[in-house]
């Protein structure tokens, strides 16, 4: 056969397939419409109910107990208005001394809507209504089942069989009389929206069906309603891992994943306050129950759904799980609408990954346009990319489930082309360069996983199939294609593209369309970005850290409520606050007590003044991002309970004036290397106690014991390997410093040419970092010598730039003199020395200024934190905290051509005398 016959061949097979689309699109279509226009006369031919209507639905009132008749009549006179208020007050005197008249005042004046009213509902409902909420409209479709007993706030037996909506306003108006309950017994659509949800001030979505719910947010978030979310109480069993947070930020539940996915084709990221739980499915946990063999061979089984796009399995739910989901939802409606100050912490969104995965997706493009175009750096400048963060947060959780599609670790995740691109990859016009990459073209993988795939198959053009094996590329094919947005057909290319991509896009448009069940409604394609370039503006941001090997020391902990530890005199530079407040929460931990925020003691730089600066207290923010540390705290460790201040702890009578202590005051002798056995600190830290208070009168309270401030002492290695570095990241440096130093970072890079990327925790073979102590590194005779030899710091700082074929010298240093004289020396050997202060642009440089010297040092902790190589003095805790960060392991044993060397490794050199070293054993990394 010819090439010419082959391809005329090849062209036929694709037309028969467009063909047989169009035939299958015009069969699908016509079933839909018929169904739907079935099912549109049905309804229209039903009188639609009205809360008035509804009582003759239910059981008649001869049917009701006297008690129901009395509640009954009684609620009718409270409606009318012949209710003392004094009594209603008098039964929400807690709440009211709780939120304040202005707060409670509120509480009862707003309108709520709780949509759906099954199991979270329910208790969604009735706390609300005991809260003091006086105008509940109630709507749900179903009615009380035997089987839902199990987790209903107030059904009961004789309820079975009557509306849920009914069911609750009987119940509780025996307990809230004067309560207005609007009960609507059908189900909500969103084309009844603006009639269910008038004068709606708040709703409360607890449905589980994914199409009212998607209408039901969607609508609330159009029109500006507040609105609060519960997503899926099925399968889980954890109460301590509930949260409110954004339902962008919502995992490890499937309505959750749909319910996101859905609200992005419509456009709708973020903005939505949803309850969800962060419990993970496992090995004998439950799980949604599979229809028997039976059933299957009935046949028709979505015939078993109570309604039409229902589920039909049954989803396995522990009865305690929805009240706790319905009481943090009115919890949250309670405190929002009566403005209560709340200091919880939401759980953020992940929308800093997805701008540092689009920098590291800009980054990469950059090197494939240099490959393909035969560019050189300055040529790929202004590159834009048609990829939005919100594109790259719809790839990574919707299509790839937050995993990496070849080993489906959730971590450290990048985006990167499947396929070395065919042709020019760059499209120039109207003065601009941008990316032809389409979105089906990325895939999700590890950041390691990435690097190795762009090195060899995009770069290198070795095929996918060598890479990974025949089978591996085949299940990822079968198992992505379900999940394709606009441009997935790229992923997978044959020779017959444009007829395979004509048909696929007919398919895909089509199933979207039965999907969604609205051909209007906006999709991903309707959504694709404009062409624009993204700068990440932090690229030192990472999630929230979940420990589990803190989890399982904190498992294994006595915990006391009585105890309470104060961290109050944390000063220094950031490694000093840094380890200083680790070292308290360590001891906090090991105590088994609860934990007030640290604070950090503010120096006082200005001359002469006498002022006294331990009295100049600021909070963690002021170098750290505290909402991450409390987090953090309470995703690896649940029962450390923590008090933002003093003030906040309950009020109940102190045992005492707070207790201070130094932990090496427990052991004495005290070795510098740390205390010897933590593991008995806690014991030991009881018998202090009662040594302290023997002497005391008892009183029923709570103890307090501020830490003091101390030199090093927790001993690391005591602890887990994997401990060490997971919990150093609960202390996240504050947003202000990693943004100014993500700019100077990025001036670096541009102004030196630097080829690094934004996603590189360690920029290889780019620049060497050198912090200088401003008391020993400067080479002036007068001053002790580093090493005690006739080599200064300085010079080994030099020699070790030379050494690594590097001509860029980032520098550290309180002392400008000290930078001035090395920039002179470094000048000659074609080693260009940069700091911070030249390298911001005049905006930043700005607000570099307006930050105290503790809070600048900040920049250079995380920019020498990239440095290909660092080196450091190891007199104090800065140039170890940095290099101990790296990934470095101290050494004490010196050698030929390392005197005066306490550590080197391949990223690291840290210098200084005898002893320098000794509390390395006792840093954080």
């Amino acid at each position: 056969m010819t090439p010419t016959s082959s391809h005329h061949a090849a062209h036929l097979a694709a037309t028969a397939l467009v063909s047989g689309a169009l035939v299958a699109t015009s069969i699908l279509a016509f079933q839909r419409l018929r169904r739907e226009r079935r099912v549109d006369d049905l309804k229209h031919s039903i009188p639609p109910p009205t809360g008035e209507e509804l009582p003759y639905l239910v059981a008649p009132t001869q049917q009701w107990s006297k008690e129901d008749e009395r509640s009954a009549a009684l609620a009718a006179r409270a409606i009318r208005g012949d209710y003392d208020d004094e009594l209603i007050l008098e039964q929400l005197a807690r709440n009211r001394v709780f939120l304040s008249d202005a707060g409670l005042a509120a509480l009862r004046n707003a309108k709520i809507v709780v949509v759906g009213c099954g199991g979270v509902g329910s208790h969604c409902a009735a706390a609300l209504a005991r809260s003091g909420a006086s105008h509940i409209r109630l709507i749900d479709f179903d009615m009380v089942s035997l089987s839902s007993l199990n987790r209903h706030a107030v059904a009961t037996l004789a309820d079975v069989g009557t509306p849920k909506v009914e069911c609750l306003r009987r119940r509780l108006r025996a307990v809230t009389p004067w309560v207005d309950f609007d009960c609507r017994n059908e189900m909500f659509s969103e084309k009844d929206a603006n009639r269910l949800l008038e004068d709606a001030e708040f709703v409360v979505d607890a449905i589980d069906n994914i199409d009212s719910k998607v209408g039901l947010l969607a609508y609330c978030h159009e029109k500006g309603i507040q609105v609060v979310s519960s997503m899926g109480a099925g399968c889980k069993s954890d109460p301590t891992r509930i949260f409110v947070g954004d339902i962008s930020a919502s995992t490890e539940d499937p309505l959750s994943r749909s319910t996101r996915r859905r609200l992005r084709m419509r456009g709708i990221a973020s903005g939505i306050p949803v309850v969800f739980s962060t419990e993970k499915p496992g090995t004998g946990k439950a799980q949604l129950l599979p229809l028997s063999e039976e059933e299957f061979a009935k046949g028709k089984v979505g015939e078993l759904a109570p309604m039409a796009d229902f589920r039909v399995r049954i989803l396995p739910v522990l009865g305690t799980m929805p009240a706790v989901f319905g009481c943090a939802a009115a919890n949250y409606v309670i405190l929002k609408l009566a403005g209560y100050p709340t200091d919880n912490v939401e759980t953020k969104g992940r929308d800093k990954l997805y701008e540092t995965i689009l920098a590291q997706v800009q980054g990469s493009e950059e090197k494939v346009a240099r490959a393909s175009m035969g560019w050189g750096a300055e040529n790929v400048k202004g590159l834009k990319l048609p990829l939005t963060a919100a594109d790259v947060g719809y790839l990574v959780e919707e299509v790839y489930r937050g995993r990496s599609v070849v080993s489906g670790v959730p971590t450290r995740l990048a985006l990167v082309r499947w396929q070395a691109p065919e042709g020019k990859t760059i499209k120039e016009g109207d003065g601009q360069k941008s990316s032809r990459l389409r979105l089906g073209e990325l895939v999700c993988m590890t950041k390691e996983e990435a690097k190795v795939h762009e090195r060899e198959v995009v770069l290198g053009g070795k095929g996918v199939e060598e890479l990974y094996g025949k089978d591996i590329v085949h299940c990822l094919v079968a198992s992505h294609l379900s999940c394709s947005v606009a441009g997935t057909t790229a992923m997978f290319p044959t020779p017959n593209r444009r007829y395979i991509t004509l048909a696929g896009a007919i398919l895909f448009l089509e199933w979207m369309w039965v999907l969604l069940g609205n051909p209007g409604q906006k999709d991903i394609i309707a959504s694709l970005p404009s062409l624009h370039k993204v700068v990440n503006e932090d690229i030192f941001d990472y999630t929230f850290v979940e420990s589990n090997v803190l989890k399982h020391i904190c498992d294994s902990t006595e915990w006391s409520s009585k105890l309470i530890f104060t961290c109050e005199d944390n000063s220094g530079d950031v490694a000093d606050v840094r380890n200083s407040i680790l070292n308290c929460l360590r001891f906090t931990i090991a105590a088994g007590g609860r934990l007030v925020a640290p604070r950090i003691i503010v120096s006082n730089n200005e001359e002469g003044s006498t002022a006294d600066s331990a009295a100049n207290r600021t909070d963690v923010g002021y170098m750290f991002d505290l909402d991450h540390f409390l987090m953090s705290l309470h995703l690896s460790c649940p029962q450390l309970n923590t008090y933002k201040d003093v003030d906040s702890i309950p009020p109940r009578a102190w045992m005492h004036d707070p207790l201070f202590l130094r932990p090496e005051d427990l052991q004495s002798p005290f070795p510098p290397t740390g205390i010897p056995s933590p593991e008995t600190w806690g014991a030991e830290f009881r018998n202090w106690v009662d040594n302290q208070t023997a002497t005391r009168t008892p009183a029923r309270g709570i103890m307090v014991v501020n830490l003091a401030r101390s030199p090093p002492v927790y001993p690391i290695p005591s602890d887990e390997a994997s401990l060490a570095h997971e919990f150093g990241a609960f202390l996240k440096i504050q947003p202000e410093a990693r943004r100014l130093a993500t700019s100077t970072f990025h001036a670096l890079i541009d102004k030196y040419h630097i080829d690094a990327a934004d996603s590189d925790t360690i920029a290889e073979n780019a620049y060497v970092g050198a912090f200088l102590d401003s008391n020993r590194a400067t080479g002036d005779p007068s001053v002790s010598d580093v090493t005690r030899s006739s080599t200064s710091l300085s010079q080994r700082i030099l020699d070790e730039t030379l050494a690594a074929n590097l001509n860029v010298l980032y520098l550290a240093s309180s002392d400008p003199s000290s930078v001035e004289r090395l920039a002179t020396t470094a000048s000659p050997l074609g080693i260009r020395v940069a700091t911070k202060f030249e390298l911001l642009p005049s905006r930043d440089s700005a607000a570099l200024q307006v930050l105290a010297p503790e809070q600048q040092a900040l920049v250079d902790y995380l920019v020498l934190g990239r440095a290909s190589q660092f080196m450091g003095v190891g007199g104090g805790a800065f140039g170890w905290g940095v290099a101990l960060g790296r990934g470095g392991k101290w050494r004490r044993d010196g050698g030929e051509g390392m005197e005066g060397e306490l550590m080197r490794d391949s990223l690291s050199r840290i210098y200084g005398e005898g002893g320098d070293d000794e509390f390395a054993s006792c840093l954080w990394p």
